[in-house]
């Protein structure tokens, strides 16, 4: 028996893997099952469907399959950890693993969007998770770590990230009620005892290396 999978979720999972379009609408539903109904719901039949679409548009898939081997090995096993942590009800871990993610994953995107042709809702997708994480770290304050090297990188993306003047403004706010140039010899790769790697906690034109920079 054919199972159908609601437009929603397949809508998701193709915009998931880079589909050109968004999937068809609700008055489309029938001539979208009908097309790819039998197909199955498992990763092969959803890149079987994207590689159909791809190939009725005359598009060529760019997609860099090793790239998101790696980050899809890399994201798994820290999602993993972050499962075990909570089987054992240790909160704080799970927490403190998906901040270090969250926290590396903002450094990295203005770097993606200087190397890739960003469409501008993508980068407006970004501004606005830059802002929303801005909300949540000015409103826990007590989990920023001063020290580490990810939350120096979280905030270097965030800089370059929000738009708005006013949200730069209560970023900065934010490292000074941190006290965040206080702790400059820690905001390296080298950590606590590194080197000092000059007064400015977020990226600047200067010839000084950046902690995001040197992690690459």
């Amino acid at each position: 028996m054919r199972t159908i999978i609601s437009i929603a979720t397949v809508a998701t999972l193709l915009c998931a893997f880079g589909c050109s379009k968004p999937a068809p609408s609700p008055a489309r539903e029938k001539e979208f099952l009908a097309r790819y109904g039998n197909v199955p719901m498992t990763a092969e039949g959803i890149d079987s469907i994207i590689d159909d679409r791809n190939r009725r548009e005359g598009r060529t898939d760019t997609s860099d399959y090793v790239e998101a081997h790696r980050r899809a090995v890399t994201e798994a096993a820290i999602h993993l950890k972050m499962l075990q942590a909570l089987d054992r009800g240790d909160t704080n871990m799970a927490k403190k693993m998906l901040l270090t993610t969250l926290n590396v994953d903002t450094g990295f995107l203005p770097e993606f969007q200087k190397r890739g042709k960003i469409s501008e809702k993508q980068l407006d997708e970004a501004n606005v998770f830059a802002r929303n994480y801005l909300d949540y770290l000015a409103s826990h304050t007590n989990i920023i770590v001063v020290p580490r090297v990810d939350y120096n990188m979280a905030f270097e993306g965030l800089t370059d990230l929000l738009k708005d003047p006013a949200d730069l403004k209560r970023l900065q706010q934010l490292l000074e009620s941190l006290n965040w140039n206080a702790s400059k010899s820690a905001t390296n790769a080298g950590g606590a005892n590194g080197p000092a790697q000059g007064s400015q906690p977020i990226r600047s034109d200067t010839n000084g290396a950046s902690p995001a920079a040197q992690l690459k």
